[in-house]
């Protein structure tokens, strides 16, 4: 039985007792030694064994310790492979059984990153001869020591937890190995026998990998499908702290990442998308309410069984505010909010409260939370991380909310040593709810999300005092490794404060507990797409879920996640590892495609949740539910989420980018820094200038969008000294290209204006073509 369970805050995992197949497993390992082939490939030298129930391949020997490999199941009446030629130039091995035809295509080489590590890629199919119910009792690999028997202890620092990707992140002897299993690979498995993938992949010691769920229905006899497709990258020297293993990880999940097939990731119209948002916020009685003459954004549509929350306020606004700008409407929706916050404040305990005073609860089906002065640890600093962002946009009296919420906030830090808990009471600090579960802790990246507050705190004021709360916050998240992640959007914002303690400190421990939140941030992500079927048409690759050991994918998390991402990536600057500037823009574009897939006008009608958990779903309201699955579950359980709503807003302002006086916009779905407009003389020609995100190793699209009335002359450059690149013309008449990540852009342009023809045609050239606003 294995000792230590997600999220591995205690990684030594040991075996108490063997499973009684691997009873024997040593001695049949060494008898068949004498008889085993040793194949050559890429300077690897790999063994494979035939016992008398499985054929096994060994890697090469770290430290006095080798990974087995289980290529085909444990059945009697195994035949002895054979090998055959591989059209990829990999070994190609094949075995007959008594449940079919089994082949497995093994490749290996050394891997990138200058670490000496070694990559082994496996893809395993089965013919089956008849209708076989599968359900493999084991995992494919098995840590062996010197001797070849199982190695009754290592480490486990990482892995599948749910819908998370299928990965193993461990250690045993002197090596470290990354585990990673393409279940979209499976999928054809999946759909013939009705199996779940989610949580296939895991660490039973010294059992590592895929444990190949059963499914209600068998296999069909004659039609050959994947059973396994899986990695594994081996570092031979054991990395001894915690940033080291985030970083070899990090490095190993972007490296294996770029040899998958990726999914296709498409353009999406996100600022219509933004335009319906804001008029479903401004119109709909079901997003908002008026108490007291006061309107407040509602949590979910339609449900108004609970007081309005400050987090919600501050989670819509924000965005609201700044695609506002974006939009260059001064006069928009968010003046209707300017006292909003301010009823939040209660004089009496100096800070903000989650809960609107003086509106009561519905009676019925209460939650824990559901108490005033009932205060989730993350919420309260989540709020004033808003007000003060909201300062910063130009919210005068928010500054003044701001500053008079710290004192109580430093308060509450200081009583519980800077390790929150899930619930507490604001009035007398009394704890109701400790921790997640028991022996789990309580929130424990919170302490990154107050140093952010503290770090905005000192930034408004200059105050040494601010800045001494932040960093003795930020030393409370060592040593939690990947298991600090509480709520994945927490992370990042800690991740962010980290980042700029190191900055402004010059400590280099900041940086590195930043680099550890990355690791367990990027941990969590969705590497897979799970099998569709008629009803599930949405996609979840690269999703990332808002709590570590969540079912679902969350819009409001993401729409923060993607944000958020672009500030670290820019705090870092070129210090950002290289695994994760590929992962975040890749989470970046991908989330560009599948975004559109949490607003119910996206989605099937019968994939639509009917009895949400909270309020009402209205699928002619562009605000988009809280969860999606991966699975047929049906989306929106949870609710159609008002707080979410800065999705389409958050997308709008991340990826499409304009200026006053210039009559087109630039998108791009990589992450841009660095961005630069010359406006042109008269009859001459302007320049755009930017720095694609991401990684050469793979390309993103961008597009130069002319806006209504105008035709855009353009001559793209991918560096300051070479060639134009080519462009293409989109069916919504856009110029397309596509570059790698990384590269520097010069982009020589000009805007005619296009003659009107005709009134009809005259009434078009004042409207913006699809997608983007005009100034």
């Amino acid at each position: 039985m294995m000792k230590g369970t997600p999220p591995y805050t205690r990684p030594d995992v040991s075996c108490d007792s063997f499973p009684a197949w691997m009873a024997g497993l040593g001695t049949a390992l060494r008898k068949a030694r004498k008889d085993a082939l040793i194949r050559r490939l890429n300077g690897v030298d790999l063994v494979f064994i035939r016992t008398p129930t499985s054929v096994w391949m060994l890697g090469p020997n770290h430290g006095n310790c080798r990974i087995a490999w289980r290529l085909f199941s444990q059945e009697q009446g195994l035949a002895t492979p054979t090998f055959v030629a591989s059209p990829t130039g990999g070994i190609l091995v094949e075995a007959k059984g008594g449940m079919g035809v089994y082949q497995a295509a093994v490749d290996a080489e050394s891997a990138s990153g200058g670490d000496a590590s070694l990559m082994i890629h496996v893809t395993i199919t089965l013919d089956p001869t008849q209708n076989l119910k599968t359900d493999s009792p084991a995992r494919d690999l098995v840590v062996l020591d010197g001797r070849l028997e199982p190695l009754p202890a290592g480490q486990v620092y990482t892995g599948q937890t749910g819908p998370t990707a299928g990965q193993v992140f461990m250690s045993g002897g002197d090596f470290v190995a990354l585990y990673f299993h393409n279940l979209t690979a499976l999928a054809a498995y999946a759909h013939q026998t009705g199996a779940d993938l989610s949580g296939s992949v895991g660490a039973d010691w010294p059992e590592v990998g895929l444990k190949l769920p059963g499914g209600p229905m068998p296999l069909a006899a004659g039609k050959k499908v994947v059973v396994s497709d899986a990695w594994l990258r081996i570092t031979p020297e054991r990395p001894q702290t915690d940033v080291a293993r985030a970083l070899v990880f990090m490095a190993g999940l972007a490296e294996i990442y770029r040899q998958l097939p990726l999914p296709a990731a498409g353009w999406f119209d996100w600022p219509a998308m933004a335009r319906r948002t804001v008029r479903a916020l401004a119109a709909s009685k079901d997003c908002t309410e008026k108490i007291k003459g006061v309107p407040y954004f509602n949590a979910y549509v339609g449900n108004t069984g609970k007081p309005p929350e400050s987090m919600v306020q501050g989670a819509v606004l924000v965005p609201l505010l700044e695609y506002e700008a974006w939009s260059g409407n001064s006069k928009g929706l968010s003046g209707r909010f300017t006292r909003t916050l301010h009823t939040f404040y209660d004089k009496k305990l100096a800070t903000l409260v989650r809960w609107l005073p003086g509106v009561a609860f519905c009676p019925e089906n209460n939650s824990d939370e559901e108490a005033h002065y009932r205060m989730d640890s993350w919420y309260l600093l989540h709020s004033l991380m808003n007000v003060a962002r909201l300062a910063e946009l130009g919210w005068r009296e928010e500054r003044g909310i701001f500053l008079d919420s710290l004192e109580y906030a430093i308060r509450a830090a200081q009583h519980f040593k800077y390790d929150w808990p899930v619930f507490y009471d604001q009035r007398d600090f009394s704890v109701p709810k400790m921790e997640t579960a028991p022996g789990e802790g309580g929130e424990q990246d919170v302490p990154g999300l107050y140093a952010h507050v503290m770090i905005q705190a000192w930034r408004m004021t200059q105050e040494p005092r601010y800045l001494e709360e932040a960093e003795k916050s930020a030393m409370k998240l060592k040593h939690l490794a990947f298991g600090v992640l509480y709520q994945t959007n927490n992370t990042m914002f800690g991740a962010i404060a980290l980042a700029w303690l190191w900055k402004i400190t010059g400590n280099i421990i900041y940086r590195d507990l930043g680099l550890v939140s990355m690791g367990s941030i990027l941990s969590h992500l969705w590497v897979w797409e799970p099998p569709g079927s008629r009803t599930r048409t949405w996609r979840t690759f690269m999703g990332l879920p808002p709590l570590h050991d969540a079912p679902y994918i969350a819009a409001y998390e993401e729409a923060e996640l993607l944000a958020a991402g672009q500030v670290y990536l820019e705090t870092m600057g070129p210090e950002a590892p290289h695994g994760v500037s590929l992962l975040l823009a890749e989470y970046f574009k991908n989330l560009l495609h599948r975004g559109r897939y949490y607003f119910p006008s996206e989605l099937p009608a019968a994939s639509i949740a009917t009895d949400p958990k909270e309020g009402k779903i209205s699928r002619g309201l562009a605000i988009p539910v809280e969860d999606l699955y991966p699975s047929d579950s049906a989306a929106g359980q949870v609710g159609q989420e008002v707080y979410g709503a800065a999705l389409a807003l958050v997308l709008t302002t991340r990826a499409f980018h304009r200026r006053k006086g210039v009559h087109y916009t630039f998108w791009s779905n990589a992450p841009v820094h660095g961005i630069e407009f010359s406006l042109p003389p008269p009859g001459g020609r302007g320049t755009f200038h930017c720095t694609l995100g991401g990684t050469a190793e793979l390309k993103y699209e961008i597009r130069m969008i002319p806006h209504a009335g105008y035709r855009l002359d353009v001559v793209m450059f991918p560096d300051d000294k070479g060639h134009p690149s080519g462009t293409s013309r989109t069916p919504e008449g856009h110029d397309q290209c596509f570059l790698q990540g990384g590269s520097k852009m010069v982009v020589s342009w000009q805007t005619t204006a296009v003659q009107a023809k005709s009134r009809r045609s005259r009434a078009r050239k004042t409207a913006a073509p699809p997608g983007i606003s005009l100034s």
